[in-house]
């Protein structure tokens, strides 16, 4: 069985060696900032209109897991403020 401490050296090894062999030519042309600067902006309306009658549910879902989220995270703080109300009102 090998130990974590060589398991660990032998990772950060491969590491080290994957960032030397992925090493970026300084002197080529920025893609990313070329790519970024093409991309269009679009307006959420515009996606909503895009996505077509699909994006109805997922939007009114979405809405309605937020809802249950919050009203949850309330309930139980405060059920943590009055354990003994909370658990009696369980058991009813």
């Amino acid at each position: 069985m090998t130990s974590p401490a060589f398991l660990l050296a032998w990772a950060f090894l491969l590491a080290w060696a994957s960032l030397l062999a992925w090493q970026v030519d300084p002197s080529a042309p920025d893609t990313l900032a070329q790519t970024i600067e093409v991309v269009e902006r679009v307006s959420l309306l515009e996606l909503l209109v895009k996505g077509g009658w699909t994006m109805v549910p997922i939007g009114l879902l979405s809405v309605l897991t937020v809802y249950l989220f919050v009203e949850r995270v309330l309930t139980l703080r405060r059920a943590d403020a009055d354990p003994d109300s909370f658990t009696q009102r369980v058991r009813e």
